[in-house]
């Protein structure tokens, strides 16, 4: 169990019989949309005006690279394609295309310090295999919240104060998501792969691309049903932004599957849960 997270205890009726992971292709949405290269200072209205003139052109690229496969009948099967890339290695003498990247880690709640993988995985992915975008390389800008609201500001004003940072990947941040919208001011698109925090949701100058906690938790009410066969459970979550949340979504799809469950919280730095 991931330190923050939720986590469920099934109650089997006659038989007793569960991992969450994602890869954010970080700079994926911004590659679909990035045409030829200009001097660093026009990154941001570059890739502005390329997504615009681009659109057809990307559809029918992730169209070409979605086709039937082991892993369902819409899995990506050309990644290259899919980003919209071009086969082999960015131009390594081009300014690099900064992009801001924010995570919670370092503090007693951490909920997805392996989101720094795969931000990193990716980025590896576009710059040795994918082009880059027009040709040149991307480079994150990292900035990390521990534990309080303040810590978003600071990232917020890092990121906003940085003209050649042309978008912001959020990770998992449950605490200080606010202040970095405030800081930020709609200075910059924030890109989010699974939303853990409410504030996410408002923001016009954001996008979500796989959806909110208080959602993604919801098939556990349905495979606890149908596949586990159980007739209760108990949730236990940490208190605090970030995890209320997809905590209450979770023990609503329970409840919406016909089963019992029993929610508890507990204090985010309890030293003992017993």
């Amino acid at each position: 169990m991931t330190q923050g997270s939720p986590s469920v205890f099934f109650q089997a009726g006659s038989r007793r019989r569960r991992k969450f992971s994602a890869l954010l292709f970080v700079g994926a949405l911004v590659a679909a949309g990035c045409g030829s290269s200009k001097k660093s200072g026009d990154a941001a209205t570059e890739t502005t005006a390329a997504t615009a003139a681009g659109e057809t052109t990307a559809a029918a690229a992730t169209t070409a690279a979605v086709a039937p496969a082991a892993g369902g009948e819409r899995s990506v099967t050309d990644y290259l394609a899919y980003v919209g890339g071009k086969a082999g290695a960015a131009d390594a003498s081009k300014t690099p295309v900064k992009i801001g990247y924010i995570n919670q880690e370092g503090g007693p709640i951490e909920i997805s310090p392996t989101h720094d993988d795969g931000a990193n995985i990716a980025v590896k992915f576009v710059n040795e295999q994918a082009g880059g975008i027009g040709g040149r390389p991307i480079e994150l800008v990292t900035c990390n919240i521990s534990s309080t609201e303040e810590e978003g500001q600071k990232c917020g004003q890092q990121f906003a104060n940085d003209k050649d940072i042309v978008a912001v990947v959020e990770g998992a941040v449950a605490i200080g998501s606010e202040s970095l919208y405030a800081a930020l001011a709609g200075s910059k698109p924030v890109v989010v792969g699974v939303s853990v925090n409410a504030a996410d949701t408002k923001q016009t100058n954001g996008a979500i691309l796989f959806g909110g906690a208080q959602y993604i938790l919801a098939p556990y009410g349905t495979f606890a049903r149908d596949t586990l066969k159980v007739k209760s459970a108990a949730l236990i979550y940490p208190e605090g932004a970030g995890a209320d949340l997809p905590a209450k979504g979770q023990a609503s799809a329970f409840e919406a599957a016909g089963l019992a469950i029993k929610v508890v919280s507990y204090p985010a730095n309890a030293p003992d849960l017993t």
